[in-house]
């Protein structure tokens, strides 16, 4: 059965560029996706296929009306009515095709409206992105929130999927408000799969380009649509999945990132700085051990177990080297965390280099 949905007006506002398109919803059985706890963007959000979202919702004793997206610029309002009256309760799951829309952030907003007494609206906002396909990334490791070209956060994450020869899909992303500090965002990718064939843990990386973001903490969850259901394990959790972004780059994340600091010259000491998302006390003693061209730091921490109250932080951890040698020194890094968490260990690369030879020219004799 093919479900349309009625496109009933465009209006053109003049001395504005933008275009407000008005598209009603189709009720559809509840059985043909899962249903969201509102309103939802079904995947893929490409450029080159309609987007569609689902509204969902059940009233006490009543009638829910079709509801009606109206896309004005990057904004997408959505309104529904609820008549009152009737015997028995009254649920509906309605899709709305908004047609193809171009790259870009887009702002949901659902109003709801009571005809009983009493009864105030209710909203649901969330936003997604319509995005260009990105290939998948190699697994190799490295995870990170980077920030892209265009403005965005490019986030690299690798994943694990119980499957035989999946075909994955354009991710779609979707932000939601949540009711800590951390904004979370839902990273949702199809997958084709064969039935009836042995299926393994497959490494699968991605990249994904969240858009232009706003100063705050943010918390990522991924998962998979997959065409076949899937027995065992699907994906396991995310490695990184919090991260810190202010004036257009990623501070920090949960995930430790490792720099130095300092003019790494043979003749100045320097600074090994490590850096994550996170609520841990340096407890110490911290130890620096060179030994040939391995440098190899030890260091215990404390971490709370309590939320984070306030925005959650960007704790660094610095200890001073040097002065050493010129040469490239491999600096293997071990943090013992307590109590009773696993340790955390970060390995990179430092070059020490020998300063400028000052030449001293003399003064020609006369």
């Amino acid at each position: 059965m093919r479900y349309l949905t009625w496109f009933l007006a465009i209006l053109v506002v003049s001395g504005n560029a933008l275009t407000a398109a008005t598209f009603v919803g189709t009720q559809i059985p509840f059985g043909q996706y899962l249903q969201p706890v509102d309103t939802d963007v079904l995947a893929p959000t490409v450029p080159d296929q309609p987007v569609r979202l689902l509204v969902n919702f059940c009233a006490g004793n009543g009638v829910v009306s079709p509801p009606v997206a109206t896309v004005w610029g990057m904004e997408i309002q959505v309104t529904q009515s609820v008549t009152d009256g009737g015997s028995t309760q009254a649920c509906a799951l309605h899709l709305i095709d908004l047609g193809k829309l171009p790259y870009g952030t887009y702002h949901v907003t659902t109003t709801r409206s009571f005809s009983k007494a009493g009864v105030a609206p209710t909203t649901y906002e969330f936003r997604f992105i319509v995005q260009d396909g990105t290939p998948a990334a190699p697994c190799d490791g490295i995870q990170s929130v980077t920030t892209a070209p265009d403005g965005g956060a490019l986030v690299r994450y690798e994943t694990q999927y119980y499957g035989y020869a999946p075909a994955f899909g354009v991710p779609s992303v979707r932000f939601d408000s949540c009711c800590s500090n951390f904004q979370s965002i839902v990273v949702t990718q199809p997958a084709t799969d064969l039935a009836g064939m042995p299926r393994t843990l497959l490494c699968h990386a991605e990249e994904v380009n969240l858009g232009r973001l706003e100063d705050g903490a943010y918390s990522l969850a991924f998962g998979y649509l997959p065409s076949i259901p899937m027995p065992g394990p699907v994906v396991s959790p995310l490695t990184l999945h919090e991260f810190q972004w202010e004036a257009g780059a990623a501070r920090c994340s949960n995930i430790p990132s490792y720099t130095t600091r300092g003019s790494l010259l043979s003749t100045d000491p320097f600074d090994l700085v490590r850096t994550q998302m996170d609520n841990s006390i340096l407890v110490g003693p911290s130890s620096v051990d060179i030994r040939g061209s391995v440098i190899t730091v030890d260091e215990t921490t404390y971490v709370d177990d309590l939320p984070y109250y306030g925005l959650p932080l960007c704790t660094s951890h610095t200890l001073s080297v040097g002065p050493i040698p010129a040469g490239t020194y491999s600096v293997n890094w071990t943090t013992h965390v307590l109590p009773g968490g696993t340790n955390e260990t970060g390995s990179f690369q430092v070059t020490i280099s020998n300063p400028p030879s000052v030449i001293r020219r003399r003064a020609a004799r006369h």
